[in-house]
């Protein structure tokens, strides 16, 4: 929490009434009470989040490290990561995570891009 209360953080994901927020670390918040339904790994400031197609989210911290998490519909009310991979160095990263035809891209405040292509893999 930032000053004041506030949250220091990426725009949200909302999706199946649950509000998801990557700032100091992942929140899982009830989208009607606010009451938080879990939370997860730090990701610091500077972190940014994207819902999957199967209800996942990636998430990308600020120091270049992209997790893969369960969210609330498919796991229940705990945190819990998929798979974790430092894609790019330990510099910022204030830009979004973007996913765009099959392509994961993820860049740093140096202006290093990542662009990661998706696995057909069963």
């Amino acid at each position: 929490m930032g000053a004041a209360g506030q949250f220091a953080c990426c725009s949200p994901v909302v999706a199946g009434g649950r509000i998801y927020i990557a700032g100091p670390k992942l929140v899982c918040l009830n989208g009607v009470t606010g009451d938080e339904v879990w939370s997860g790994a730090g990701f610091n400031y500077g972190a940014s989040l994207i819902m999957t197609s199967d209800q996942r989210l990636i998430v990308l911290g600020n120091r270049g490290k992209l997790r893969l998490v369960e969210t609330d519909r498919n796991r229940g009310e705990t945190y819990r990561e998929l798979a974790e991979l430092q894609v790019l160095g330990r510099d910022d990263i204030w830009s979004h995570v973007v996913f765009a035809n099959d392509k994961l891209y993820c860049k740093d405040v140096r202006g290093r891009l990542v662009c990661l292509k998706r696995s057909d893999s069963t």
